[in-house]
C-alpha cells in the first residue's frame, strides 16, 4: 500500500478518460483551445495535468491558476509571466506570450479560471483572440465564471467540454490502483461513498490505507461521519456558500427525495432549483429531483438550523400531493417538525399506513393521534397498530377502552377494527367468539358487519356447509350490507 511521501505521486493515477481525451484531442487538431467544465472533485485538474503533459515537448506550456486569496489583486494570476519590476503587468504577460509564441506555439493552461479577477479573465480571452496561445481551461460549473472566460466558447476559441464523475469500472479500478488489492465490500463502500469523484475517491482510498487494517474499513451507506476530514472540509465549503433558501431547498429534496419538479417549485421556487442544478448539489431525473450526493443531503440536514429544518417539513408537507403513500410521507414530516400536526392529516396518514400494513409508521401515527386527540377510534387505531406487532395484551387493553368510551356509530366502527385485527392477526376462534357478542351489542348496520365478520370466522373453524347456508339465508333477506 502507498503511504507516507509516496501518496501523492500515487494519487495521480489517471484512468478512465478516453472519451473526454479524443474530444480534446480533436479540439486541439481544429486548433481551437477546451473548456473543461465540471464540479469539484470531479477530476478537471488530473484531465489539465495529463493533456499538458502530452504537449510538452511540440509547445511551449505555462501554467496559471485562479485563487481566492489572490482574487482582490488585479492580474496576481498572470505576474508569473513578467518580470518582477514591470510597471505594466498587463503588456508585459500579453509580449511574454508573443515572445514565446515566435518559437513554439503556447499552450497557456488556466486552472480554477471561475476565481480569476475580471481583468486576468479579460486579458487571457485577449491573448485567445489575437492567436497568441490556445487555451486549456477548467471551472467549477457550481461556481459563476467571469464574463470573458464564458465568452471565449461563445466566440469560439474554445470547446467546451463537461467532465463528469468515473463510472463504477473506472472508480473500481483507480479504488484497486490506490489501495494495492481489491475487495468487493471495500470497493462497494468507496464506490456509494464516492460516486466516481476522483477526489472523493482517493481521499476514501487514503483514509482506508491509514487505518491500516482492513477489518476497519466502513460499509454501508454513506455517511458523513466517517468520511475524510478533507472530504467533510471540501463538502462544508460547498453548502456554505448556499443562501437560505437554497439550503432550505437542498434539505426539502433531503427530506422527500424523489421530489416532482412541481412540487420543489411550491416549496420554493424555480430560481433556487436551477440554481441547485448548476451547482451539482441536485440533479434531475424524469421530471424528479435527488440530491447530487447522499453526503449533501447529510450535510445539508447537518448544517442548517433546526428552526429552518422544521420550518422546511412543514412546507414539504403541505406541498406533497394526497396520494397513499404522499398522506403517509406528510404525516412524518409534520411528526418530525416537532410542530402540531394537522388532525384531519394525521387521521388519514393513520389509517393509510395501516391499510397499507406498516406497522411501525401506524404505530407512531395512532400514538400521536391519541396524544392529541383521545376519541374511542383513535384508540381503536392504536390497538390495531398494537395487533401488528403481535402486542396483544396492549391491543386488548385499546380495545377494551375504546368499546367503554364508543357510543352510536363510532361504536360500530370500533368493533369492526376488533374484529379485523382479531381475525386477521390474531386468533379466528377468539375472532368468532367477539363477532357472537357484537351481533347481541350492535344495532342496525353494525350488527350486519358483525354478522359477516361472524360468518368469516365460522368459514376457519366449523363445517364449511352450515356457514354457506347461513350466508345463503341472509343474502336471501337482504340483511346483509357490510361497509
Amino acid at each position: 500500500m502507498p503511504s507516507g511521501a509516496s501518496w501523492q505521486a500515487e494519487s495521480r493515477v489517471f484512468l478512465g478518460r478516453e472519451t473526454e481525451m479524443a474530444a480534446i484531442s480533436d479540439a486541439l487538431e481544429r486548433n481551437e483551445g477546451v473548456f473543461l467544465n465540471g464540479l469539484a472533485g470531479v477530476g478537471k485538474t488530473a484531465l489539465l495535468r495529463e493533456v499538458a503533459a502530452t504537449l510538452e515537448e511540440s509547445h511551449s506550456v505555462v501554467w496559471i491558476s485562479g485563487a481566492q486569496a489572490a482574487r482582490a489583486l488585479p492580474l496576481a494570476p498572470l505576474i508569473r509571466l513578467v518580470d518582477l519590476d514591470s510597471d505594466d503587468v498587463a503588456r508585459s504577460a500579453l509580449a511574454a506570450l508573443r515572445a514565446m509564441s515566435k518559437w513554439r506555439d503556447v499552450i497557456l493552461v488556466v486552472d480554477d479560471c471561475h476565481l480569476l479577477d475580471d481583468d486576468s479573465a479579460a486579458l487571457i480571452h485577449l491573448a485567445a483572440s489575437r492567436h497568441l496561445a490556445r487555451l486549456l481551461v477548467a471551472a467549477r460549473s457550481s461556481e459563476p465564471t467571469p464574463v470573458a472566460i464564458e465568452s471565449l466558447w461563445k466566440d469560439g476559441f474554445v470547446t467546451r467540454i463537461d467532465v463528469s464523475p468515473l463510472d463504477r469500472f473506472n472508480s473500481d479500478k483507480l479504488a484497486a490502483t490506490l489501495l494495492g488489492y481489491r475487495s468487493e465490500s471495500t470497493l462497494d463502500w468507496i464506490w456509494e461513498t464516492g460516486r466516481g469523484h476522483p477526489l472523493f475517491i482517493c481521499e476514501l482510498a487514503r483514509t482506508i490505507v491509514d487505518l491500516g487494517d482492513a477489518d476497519t474499513v466502513p460499509t454501508g451507506p454513506p455517511d458523513l461521519k466517517v468520511v475524510p476530514l478533507r472530504l467533510y472540509d471540501l463538502i462544508e465549503r460547498q453548502l456554505g456558500k448556499l443562501e437560505k433558501g437554497q439550503l432550505s431547498g437542498l434539505v426539502a429534496i433531503q427530506l422527500a427525495q424523489p421530489m416532482q419538479i412541481s412540487v420543489f417549485d411550491r416549496v420554493s421556487s424555480a430560481d433556487i432549483r436551477r440554481s441547485l442544478l448548476r451547482r451539482g448539489l441536485i440533479v434531475e431525473n424524469s421530471g424528479a429531483l435527488e440530491v447530487g450526493h447522499p453526503l449533501y443531503g447529510q450535510a445539508a440536514l447537518e448544517f442548517a438550523d433546526p428552526s429552518l429544518t422544521n420550518r422546511t417539513r412543514l412546507a414539504v408537507a403541505s406541498a406533497l400531493d394526497s396520494d397513499e403513500e404522499a398522506t403517509i410521507e406528510r404525516g412524518q414530516l409534520l411528526l418530525d417538525s416537532g410542530l402540531r400536526p394537522d388532525l384531519e392529516l394525521l387521521v388519514s396518514a393513520t389509517v393509510q399506513a395501516l391499510r397499507m400494513r406498516q406497522t411501525g409508521l401506524s404505530a407512531r401515527f395512532a400514538k400521536e393521534l391519541h396524544s392529541i386527540d383521545g376519541r374511542p377510534v383513535h384508540w381503536a387505531y392504536l390497538a390495531l397498530s398494537h395487533a401488528m406487532f403481535g402486542e396483544w395484551g396492549l391491543a386488548d387493553e385499546a380495545f377494551a377502552k375504546a368499546v367503554r368510551s364508543a357510543s352510536g356509530d363510532e361504536l360500530g366502527t370500533v368493533w369492526t377494527i376488533r374484529l379485523y385485527a382479531t381475525f386477521n392477526y390474531g386468533d379466528p376462534n377468539r375472532a368468532l367468539e367477539i363477532a357472537n357478542q357484537a351481533r347481541h351489542d350492535l344495532v342496525g348496520p353494525d350488527r350486519q358487519v358483525a354478522t359477516a365478520i361472524w360468518l368469516r370466522c365460522r368459514m376457519f373453524v366449523e363445517p364449511i356447509a352450515p356457514v354457506f347456508h347461513d350466508l345463503a339465508v341472509l343474502e336471501r333477506d337482504k340483511n346483509l350490507h357490510p361497509r
